[in-house]
């Protein structure tokens, strides 16, 4: 994969990269320049793969802070399995807002995102209320201050920006403090 897809064809084998997860960035990469030219009838069956595509990859990153949260018992372990969740929504959030896709995918796939965030925040903050693995102090502001936000890259347009704790970003030069 060295080429932007075009063809319905190439555009298959970018997807089932994606799907694998292995080739990330090669693939959002490509995204940047590709076309997407398809005949009506290829176009549905075509979207509707990338959507599947899209919130498998979703679904993956559920299981995988699940997996970890379940592993960790301590803060650094639980800051780390959001850190770690945040770093994969920003690929799927690259991927979203690549300018090949038509607008109607591209919102779905940032609202898609969103209500992620959303629904993965309102879960990790009821956790750390109900549940004390470790100091439910530090819990609670682990939860609030490492914050699980789809990370929209700089080119999305204000209107994408949302999702919990997303603000803009620091000026040139002035550095955000991370806290754990």
């Amino acid at each position: 994969m060295t080429t932007p897809p075009s063809t319905y064809a190439e555009w298959v084998g970018v997807i089932h990269a994606f799907e694998g997860g292995g080739q990330d960035e090669t693939v959002v990469e490509l995204l940047q320049s590709a076309r997407v030219v398809l005949s009506a009838g290829m176009g549905e069956r075509f979207y509707r793969r990338i959507i599947d595509v899209f919130a498998l990859r979703v679904r993956r990153i559920s299981a995988s802070l699940q997996k970890r949260l379940s592993r960790g018992t301590d803060a650094v372990a639980f800051g780390a399995a959001i850190v770690s969740a945040r770093k994969e929504l920003a690929v799927l959030a690259r991927f979203a807002v690549a300018p090949c896709w038509p607008q109607d995918a591209a919102k779905m796939m940032r609202d898609s995102l969103d209500e992620f965030t959303r629904k993965t925040y309102d879960a990790l903050e009821e956790s750390a209320r109900k549940h004390e693995w470790f100091d439910q102090g530090v819990q609670l502001s682990l939860v609030r201050r490492t914050l699980l936000s789809v990370p929209w890259p700089q080119t999305s347009s204000p209107s994408t920006t949302r999702g919990l704790g997303s603000a803009a970003a620091p000026p040139v030069g002035v550095s955000r403090r991370i806290i754990f």
